[in-house]
């Protein structure tokens, strides 16, 4: 289970989240579907998103895919990819955010490859 900084880290990390896709300019249902997979790989793990390892994402979209429909995979991996490419863009010298990026990215073709 999340201790309390854990669980303020996951918070502020969703809400920096959607208000950068509402500065992007996103349409709220895009908004809703990214913010929602944050919110459910949050609650399945029970950890951070920072803190994720490429097995838990490995197991994650392995769960989603066996249970949910592709569409909500994609949207799920289009959520993450949104998180994980532009905080490490906008706050890469912050020891705060360190997203397993590239192993991410790599997991990303795996998904694909199923599509």
């Amino acid at each position: 289970m999340m201790n309390n900084e854990q669980q303020q880290r996951s918070y502020y990390l969703y809400e920096q989240h959607v208000t950068h896709l509402t500065l992007q300019g996103k349409r709220p249902a895009t908004i809703d579907g990214y913010s929602r997979a944050l919110r459910r790989i949050t609650h399945h793990l029970d950890k951070s998103p920072d803190t994720l390892t490429t097995n838990d994402l490995k197991r994650y979209f392995a769960q989603l895919i066996n249970n949910h429909s592709w569409s909500t995979v994609r949207i799920d991996r289009n959520g993450l990819q949104k998180l994980w490419v532009s905080y490490a863009y906008f706050f890469s010298v912050s020891p705060f955010m360190t997203f397993p990026i590239f192993t991410y990215i790599k997991l990303l073709g795996l998904v694909q490859h199923f599509e």
